[in-house]
């Protein structure tokens, strides 16, 4: 039988704790990413393919690759890497656009708390000695700010769904 108990947190709280976790290394990866990109851009310019020209000279056997098809083979190989590499980035950047969006939205103060407590994984007693607040008040404070963040997110839809227990 299911009850209609209240509940901690919903998934868009625990998606939005787990993004504000994830952006830094999720920025760095863009970068490192768009790095990778540009450097098989660059093994793409020296694989040149030439055209086959099959005549009267002597193949190898079965399982050998001429080197024009050795190096079609390879210009290939690295096209679908490139592709891959960068429908993976368009989605971090996207995800990073998003959240950069997001935590503009926030007042100063607010990107503060967000930047200590879920970049720098600081804890609650040591940001409120930071911030010259009690540690129950910087407590609630991330909240409604991981609140606000994931509204902004997934949609007013989110907003239905957050709810705390005291």
């Amino acid at each position: 039988m299911e009850t209609d108990k209240p509940y901690k947190h919903n998934d868009y709280i625990t998606l939005t704790r787990n993004y504000l976790r994830e952006y830094p290394s999720l920025k760095l990866a863009e970068h490192n990413l768009l790095e990778t990109i540009d450097g098989i851009d660059l093994e793409l310019q020296d694989v040149s393919v030439k055209a086959a020209a099959y005549g009267t000279d002597p193949g190898g056997g079965a399982k050998e690759l001429t080197t024009t098809e050795q190096a079609a083979a390879e210009r290939i190989r690295l096209a679908h890497r490139r592709w891959e590499l960068v429908q993976y980035w368009r989605r971090i950047y996207s995800f990073c656009k998003r959240m950069d969006t997001a935590l503009a939205s926030l007042p100063p103060e607010q990107r503060q708390l967000v930047q200590l407590y879920y970049f720098d994984r600081i804890g609650y007693a040591e940001i409120s000695r930071i911030t010259y607040t009690s540690e129950r008040s910087c407590r609630r404070q991330i909240q409604q700010i991981t609140s606000r963040l994931a509204v902004t997110l997934f949609g007013p839809f989110a907003r239905d769904k957050i709810m705390f227990v005291s």
